[in-house]
């Protein structure tokens, strides 16, 4: 069976170049192709011929090698001096049937030689042996192709899956599309800003030189093609790729672009939903300081480089005084407002390095590294007259108690420190509030005397 014949009746028939300088055969190597469903084009010469075959590509040219000007063989040698000319299969007809004619033929890059006179049942077999040849090398390349860039998409995939950074995703990105298409150039860019803001570019290759071997920098590029990047229901940027100049963008390079671009999307939804959840998980949502699990984490790291470094830590536990009256006669929403700016008052006389958390329904607690017993009494004074200092619309003056401990040689780790800081805490309550009483570590508890209000 035939290549035409067995092709699709809706997909496009070979194009065939035939090319002699005798007019009959010429007209009747081209009346048989057409028979047969070929689509041909024809030339009389061999500028003619070089010239049609550089506009249109076919895929068989049909030369004869003694054609005047310029001969079958320079015709095909011109022709696959170019690297779209390369894939043009050829197959010359001449008289000349010595030898060296031959392989002069074949060293021209003949895919066949057929000797005059011939059989057209000859050429046509010597056409389909060739389209068939390079439709087995065509899925050849296609197979390879497919290959190196599942392999590609694999490794950006791997880094996705480790949750790494989305810069180093777009990077590699960047990286493995350059060396599977060998791009001049591949950038990753940020969509412009709600204000109309030029997007800037979050990857860009080349970036160092430590992939592919892409085409000569500062030649022509042809095109630039390029897919949307998604994140979640918004279009995040896009990833472009400069192609080298030559180059001809088909549907599969569109689909490749795609691929990447869709992994680049999955990092980028995979981090945020990532910082999601670790906020969600260390975040107090109604003050915005850190929750009760991010504090005791924190408690047991600086309490470890104290051990290690031989260096002061304080706590500082406080609580608001009669927060249950609030809720009582204001209600849980200003009772919550109430929270929230007491954490404000908090965050705003805490120093940087310091980690102010709360870790319960009115309960904060206060992390002072570097800070030894006197200093953290003053930080506790500083945080009561903050709070108590000015009234709270619609609940009027609101005051806490704090208790502070300072990490000493009787304290054994974090939860014995936050122990005797909340049982210092509990001393300025008995002691009547809207004060503070120190632990500084040892089996003595004395209570802070009460200052100015």
């Amino acid at each position: 069976m035939s290549a035409r014949s067995a092709s699709r009746t809706d997909e496009p028939q070979p194009l065939i170049l035939v090319a002699d300088d005798d007019p009959d055969i010429r007209g009747l190597v081209a009346g048989r192709l057409e028979r047969l469903g070929y689509s041909v084009m024809v030339a009389g010469d061999g500028e003619t011929a070089l010239r049609l075959a550089r506009e249109r590509l076919p895929q068989v040219a049909v030369l004869d090698v003694g054609m005047p000007g310029l001969d079958g063989l320079t015709v095909a040698g011109r022709l696959l001096e170019t690297a779209s000319g390369g894939e043009v299969g050829v197959i010359f007809l001449t008289a000349r049937v010595q030898d060296d004619d031959v392989c002069r033929g074949y060293d021209a890059g003949a895919s066949a030689y057929i000797k005059k006179p011939f059989s057209l049942r000859e050429l046509t077999e010597a056409l389909d042996r060739v389209l068939a040849e390079k439709a087995l090398r065509r899925r050849a390349d296609e197979t390879t192709a497919l290959a190196r860039e599942q392999a590609a998409l694999a490794r950006v995939a791997t880094e996705v899956a480790g949750n790494a950074d989305p810069e180093v995703v777009c990077a590699l990105v960047a990286r493995q599309v350059a060396a599977l298409l060998g791009a001049e150039a591949v950038t990753i860019v940020r969509a412009p800003d709600g204000a109309g803001a030029a997007g800037a570019p979050f990857a860009v290759w080349p970036a160092g030189g430590d992939t592919g071997q892409p085409g000569p920098r500062g030649a022509a590029r042809a095109k630039t093609v390029s897919a949307a990047v998604w994140a979640g229901e918004r279009v995040w940027g896009a990833l472009a790729v400069d192609l080298a100049a030559g180059s001809t963008p088909g549907p599969q390079l569109a689909r490749s672009l795609r691929r990447f671009a869709d992994l680049i999307g999955l990092c980028l939804s995979t981090a945020q939903s990532h910082d999601e959840l670790v906020a969600r998980a260390t975040v107090d949502h109604l003050t915005g300081l850190p929750n009760a699990r991010a504090f005791h984490e924190r408690l047991e790291g600086e309490v470890r480089l104290a051990r290690r470094d031989g260096t002061s830590l304080s706590l500082v536990v406080i609580d608001v005084d009669h927060f249950k009256r609030v809720n009582d006669r204001h209600g849980h929403e200003v009772g919550n407002l109430v929270l929230a700016e007491v954490a404000s008052r908090l965050t705003a006389v805490a120093r940087a390095g310091e980690m102010v958390a709360r870790i319960g329904g009115e309960e904060f607690a206060w992390i002072l590294p570097d800070a030894e017993a006197a200093g953290a009494v003053v930080a506790a004074e500083r945080a009561r007259s903050a709070v108590a200092g000015r009234a709270l619309h619609p609940v009027g003056r609101v005051t806490i108690s704090a208790g502070v401990c300072a990490l000493g040689a009787g304290t054994a780790d974090a939860a014995e420190l936050f122990r005797r800081a909340d049982a210092a805490l509990y001393a300025a309550k008995a002691q009547g509030r809207n004060r503070w009483a120190s632990d500084v570590g040892g089996p003595a508890l004395p209570a802070g005397a009460r200052l100015a209000t």
